[in-house]
């Protein structure tokens, strides 16, 4: 069933913004805009669609994210990085979250330590220069932002950075720049993991997750139609 016969979609003049804006009451907050309004109808038609399948494709999901079978990856990380800690980094004492040991976890001091060996000299000196916000929780050996670090530094500082585009397949061209924990507006606050520009203009958003079982998911209120909006507008447009 698509969405024109499920819902009712509204296209109307802004103001404010000088264009019109495309929007489902009670489903999808504005979302699309343009100077066309058969245009921007068109565009919302799709936008709901897609988000009519995903949301299809979630309710299928429910029933295996809500059980243990999801599990045993996450398990096996965490497993897997207490037996790091001791071996490799030769830690016997575990840092602790919220009052309590656990074993993927150093102490908050050494969280350094969580950069491979081979470029953590390198790495400590850019991120202090650079004056990059870690992540609260960077002292956890799984931390997201520490491992996207950990797997992009050495290919982004390398001799052929294109074996870096060829296997993102954002190519063609060099990369030109890049930065870690690139926020791109301070008013909306959002923080990419890495974000590299080609030398040809384009741009690319990387958001690393590493055992984060949440992601992708979010409760369908204001607050997130209001995030679809600024992501539609500002990187889709």
């Amino acid at each position: 069933m698509t969405a024109n016969t499920r819902y009712r979609g509204v296209v109307e003049w802004s103001d404010e913004d000088q264009c019109f804006v495309g929007s489902f009451p009670g489903i999808i907050g504005p979302c699309c805009h343009g100077d066309d309004k058969d245009q921007v109808f068109r565009q919302l038609r799709q936008i709901v669609n897609e988000w009519l399948e995903i949301e299809s494709e979630e309710r299928e999901k429910s029933s295996y994210s809500n059980n243990s079978s999801s599990r045993p990856y996450v398990d096996r990380v965490k497993s897997h990085l207490t037996e790091y800690r001791r071996t490799q980094l030769g830690l016997e004492q575990a840092g602790s979250w919220r009052g309590k040991p656990y074993g993927h976890i150093l102490p908050k001091e050494l969280h350094c330590l969580n950069l491979i060996e081979t470029v953590r000299a390198e790495v400590c000196q850019y991120l202090q220069a650079s004056k990059i916000r870690l992540d609260r929780h960077f002292h956890h050996l799984n931390s997201s932002q520490a491992a996207c670090i950990n797997l992009f530094w050495p290919l982004l500082n390398c001799a052929d950075s294109d074996i870096l585009v060829t296997s993102l397949g954002i190519g063609p061209g060099d990369i030109a720049r890049w930065e870690f924990a690139k926020v791109t507006d301070w008013n909306e606050k959002t923080n990419y993991d890495l974000y590299l520009e080609l030398n040809s203009g384009a741009k690319t958003y990387i958001e690393f997750k590493y055992t984060e079982k949440e992601f992708g998911r979010a409760k369908d209120d204001f607050v997130l139609r209001t995030h679809l909006h600024l992501y539609r507008r500002k990187y889709l447009m």
